[in-house]
């Protein structure tokens, strides 16, 4: 077997299940109380956060004449955004500004990064716990990680492989968005 398909494996049997649990409880808490939640990323972990955002509104909407009401999520992904503040601030600052203009207390910040290290998403964090916003890291191998201490909910994958953090972010994604329309829909029962 190729060396990516059994370190695939091998990060697949090592997830941190009890994480991504408590980071589904903070994002459904937030839910409870008409909280959203603000995904953001760099490059690939840009494309993952719009993705997770995307499938956090649309797996919980209601279906079959249910009456919930969806996750209220979304991703800072807006190049004209992220290009303004580049342009005119530094690259350092596009999420924590972004974070200030649309978290509230309650809400949930959750930045994905593999290497948890770059300014922009420290940053981030920074400025969601300011917020008193809940936070939640998806990351690399923890023990190159700088934002650790700022994240409440910390879901490491242990890999080297940057392909490998990157498909297994995707993959928590997924099964993130799927816990929590499975807890909102028990909610409805």
């Amino acid at each position: 077997m190729d060396a990516y398909w059994s370190e695939l494996i091998r990060a697949v049997e090592q997830v941190d299940q009890a994480a991504i649990a408590a980071a589904a409880a903070l994002i459904f808490q937030s839910w409870e109380h008409g909280g959203r939640v603000v995904v953001f990323g760099n490059g690939g972990s840009m494309a993952t956060a719009s993705h997770l955002a995307a499938d956090l509104s649309k797996w919980t909407e209601h279906e079959d004449g249910r009456t919930y009401r969806a996750i209220r999520a979304v991703a800072l992904d807006s190049l004209p955004i992220l290009t303004a503040y580049a342009n005119d601030e530094s690259f350092g600052v596009v999420f924590g500004r972004q974070v200030r203009n649309v978290l509230d207390v309650g809400d949930v910040a959750l930045a994905i990064s593999c290497s948890g290290r770059s300014a922009n998403i420290i940053a981030g964090l920074i400025a969601a716990r300011q917020l008193r916003a809940k936070t939640i890291l998806m990351t690399g191998d923890i023990l190159r990680i700088a934002a650790l201490t700022l994240a409440d909910v910390v879901i490491p994958v242990e890999a080297r492989d940057i392909r490998i953090q990157e498909t297994m972010h995707l993959a928590i994604g997924q099964h993130l968005a799927g816990l929590l329309r499975s807890r909102i829909e028990e909610g409805m029962t």
